[in-house]
């Protein structure tokens, strides 16, 4: 995301091109350039949002060898094209895998449950959200350029069942689009594609009065609401703010463990009203973040782990000038619901976060993905994948 002038950001929980010049004959001129091939006549005929999901050939067994529930390779892609004349914020797509697929890798999004890969997704198949191009815009805002209205994720991964072939190209049971709003038929399949084309149910195509406002996704509800705020920022860091709010009339949280993943190298400098539950740099040190800092005293750093889990500090160190000192913090992990105490519902926490090329300007931010909360005793909470909301400080 984007910094907006000086607003600050929230989350709630809420190509490299190479072009080739080879020499020509004199003789010959260059040939034109070719035309790209036309979409399939299903997405040119869908005036809504085309969800599609190609299987890209027969996978080949992998070891072990087991007659009776082989592995398979598998890969496919998952293409979102926005044929609409309303831009779609945050897109989500369910896949309905159903042959205990393992999803491996997948290079234009992230499981929305915040689970990491690889992961079992083969069960009741699993949601993709789009990262780091979460948006897509209209083909009117942007004179049907497709890389702004489009957006294809190369997945690989592993399958068990039969083997597939021409007959069988080993498809999802479905597929479809996963954002508030839409309705979607059942998907349809032709060959090795399955496709959907989603329409929205409010069909009105008035443009949003403010264009501001536009720029933001309504808050989401949920048990616990996790915000992430840009307080301020530099070229080479900012300072987020954290606020855990517990809506839950009744579930309390003691000792919770946060954690999230970094997507751009980013490492955490220092911290005021919580801590890493482990405090190392050696993966700065030996890593980009200490060739490109290299005048940077590093023993000074907090925490440089790509997934990194923060814990609440005790009540002691709540006065601390150096940790504490801060709002609704140093709790021991506690939070309780707000009908019983609506001042002891939210943490707060602040943090001093050091970027990496190319985001080292006062704008580039990119935010962490795939968030995870545990507590003692407490039920188990699955995170959704962060959006852009207005902020809250």
């Amino acid at each position: 995301m984007a910094r907006n002038g000086d607003r600050p950001y929230s989350l709630s929980f809420l190509i490299l091109l190479i072009t080739l010049l080879l020499p020509q004959s004199l003789a010959q001129p260059a040939a034109p350039a070719p035309f790209p091939p036309p979409p399939p006549p299903q997405k040119a005929a869908c005036n809504g949002v085309f969800v599609s999901y190609v299987a890209n050939g027969g996978g080949s067994a992998i070891a072990p060898t087991n007659p009776s529930n082989q592995a398979y390779r598998f890969s496919g892609a998952v293409t979102v094209t926005n044929n609409d004349v309303k831009e779609l914020k945050a897109w989500r797509v369910f896949v309905g895998f159903q042959f205990d697929e393992v999803l491996v890798s997948a290079d234009k999004a992230v499981l929305d449950d915040g689970s990491p890969l690889p992961a079992a997704v083969g069960k009741n198949g699993t949601v993709l959200a789009g990262f780091p191009q979460s948006d897509l815009k209209t083909a009117i805002q942007t004179a049907g350029d497709s890389t702004q209205t489009e957006v294809q994720v190369q997945l690989i991964g592993s399958r068990f069942g039969p083997p597939p072939n021409d007959t069988n190209p080993a498809l999802p049971a479905n597929i479809t689009l996963r954002n508030a709003g839409y309705s979607c038929p059942d998907s349809s399949t032709q060959g090795n594609m399955l496709w959907v084309c989603c329409q929205r149910n409010d069909t009105a195509a008035t443009p949003p009065t403010d264009q501001q406002d536009s720029n933001f996704l309504p808050r989401q509800s949920g048990d616990l609401i996790i915000m992430y705020d840009i307080l301020s920022a530099y070229d080479t860091n900012y300072l987020a703010q954290v606020a855990i709010s517990n809506n839950h009339p009744l579930a309390r949280l003691d000792n919770w463990q946060l954690s999230w993943e970094w997507m751009r190298d980013e490492f955490i400098f220092a911290m005021r009203g919580a801590y890493p539950l482990l405090v190392d740099t050696s993966e700065c040190i030996y890593g980009s973040q200490g060739q490109h800092y290299l005048q940077m005293d590093f023993s000074q750093a907090l925490n440089c782990q790509r997934r990194p889990t923060i814990i609440d500090l005790p009540p002691t160190r709540a006065n601390d000038s150096a940790i504490g000192r801060l709002p609704f913090c140093c709790r021991n992990g506690t939070i309780l619901p707000p009908n019983m105490d609506p001042t002891k519902s939210t943490s707060v926490f602040q943090m001093q976060v050091y970027k990496m090329p190319p985001d080292l300007n006062r704008t580039g931010f990119v935010p962490p993905q795939n968030w995870g909360i545990v507590g003692t005793l407490n039920p188990d909470f699955q995170c959704a994948s962060p959006l852009q909301v207005s902020d809250c400080v």
